[in-house]
């Protein structure tokens, strides 16, 4: 856990996170790795940290974030940036698999995983971790960004 929980605040560290954000997302890793075991079988540990990041930086961005969106290519470029990245790790994900053999039956890039199956199996997790905010908040800022080529940005969550 100690490699992974570098990687992940060398990654909030990049994007210029609050601390309280980088807590949160070691949070809802942790709890993937603990709870949802089952999002690891034949997938990379960093998919789990990019998708955890962008589902913290989405929940949060009237909050925490004050309006300032973190879109899912600016988590994979500051991602790219680190000694340990290889592209298969945001281009060749496991959608789904049989069970209990685990052989691969779709495969698709991060954000689809993201949509389809991280999100399902941590939404509930992941909107506990941000309360509503006791005040009104700024509105989102413009333009919601995208995710990088051929992709669609990934859901909202909150």
């Amino acid at each position: 856990m100690r490699v992974s929980a570098r990687r992940l605040a060398d990654l909030c560290e990049r994007l210029q996170l609050p601390p309280a954000l980088t807590r949160q997302a070691y949070e809802l890793v942790q709890h993937a790795l603990y709870d949802r075991t089952s999002l690891l079988y034949n997938r990379h540990l960093d998919q789990i940290l990019l998708c955890a990041t962008y589902g913290v930086c989405k929940v949060n961005k009237d909050g925490a974030l004050r309006g300032r969106l973190v879109a899912f290519r600016d988590v994979i470029y500051h991602y790219e940036k680190q000694p340990q990245c290889r592209e298969e790790v945001f281009w060749t994900v496991i959608l789904s698999q049989t069970d209990p053999e685990l052989q691969p039956r779709r495969q698709g890039d991060l954000i689809e995983f993201y949509n389809e199956t991280f999100v399902r199996e941590l939404k509930t997790f992941l909107i506990v971790l941000n309360p509503p905010a006791a005040g009104p908040g700024p509105g989102p800022g413009p333009g919601a960004g995208g995710a990088g080529a051929g992709t669609a940005e990934a859901e909202d969550v909150a």
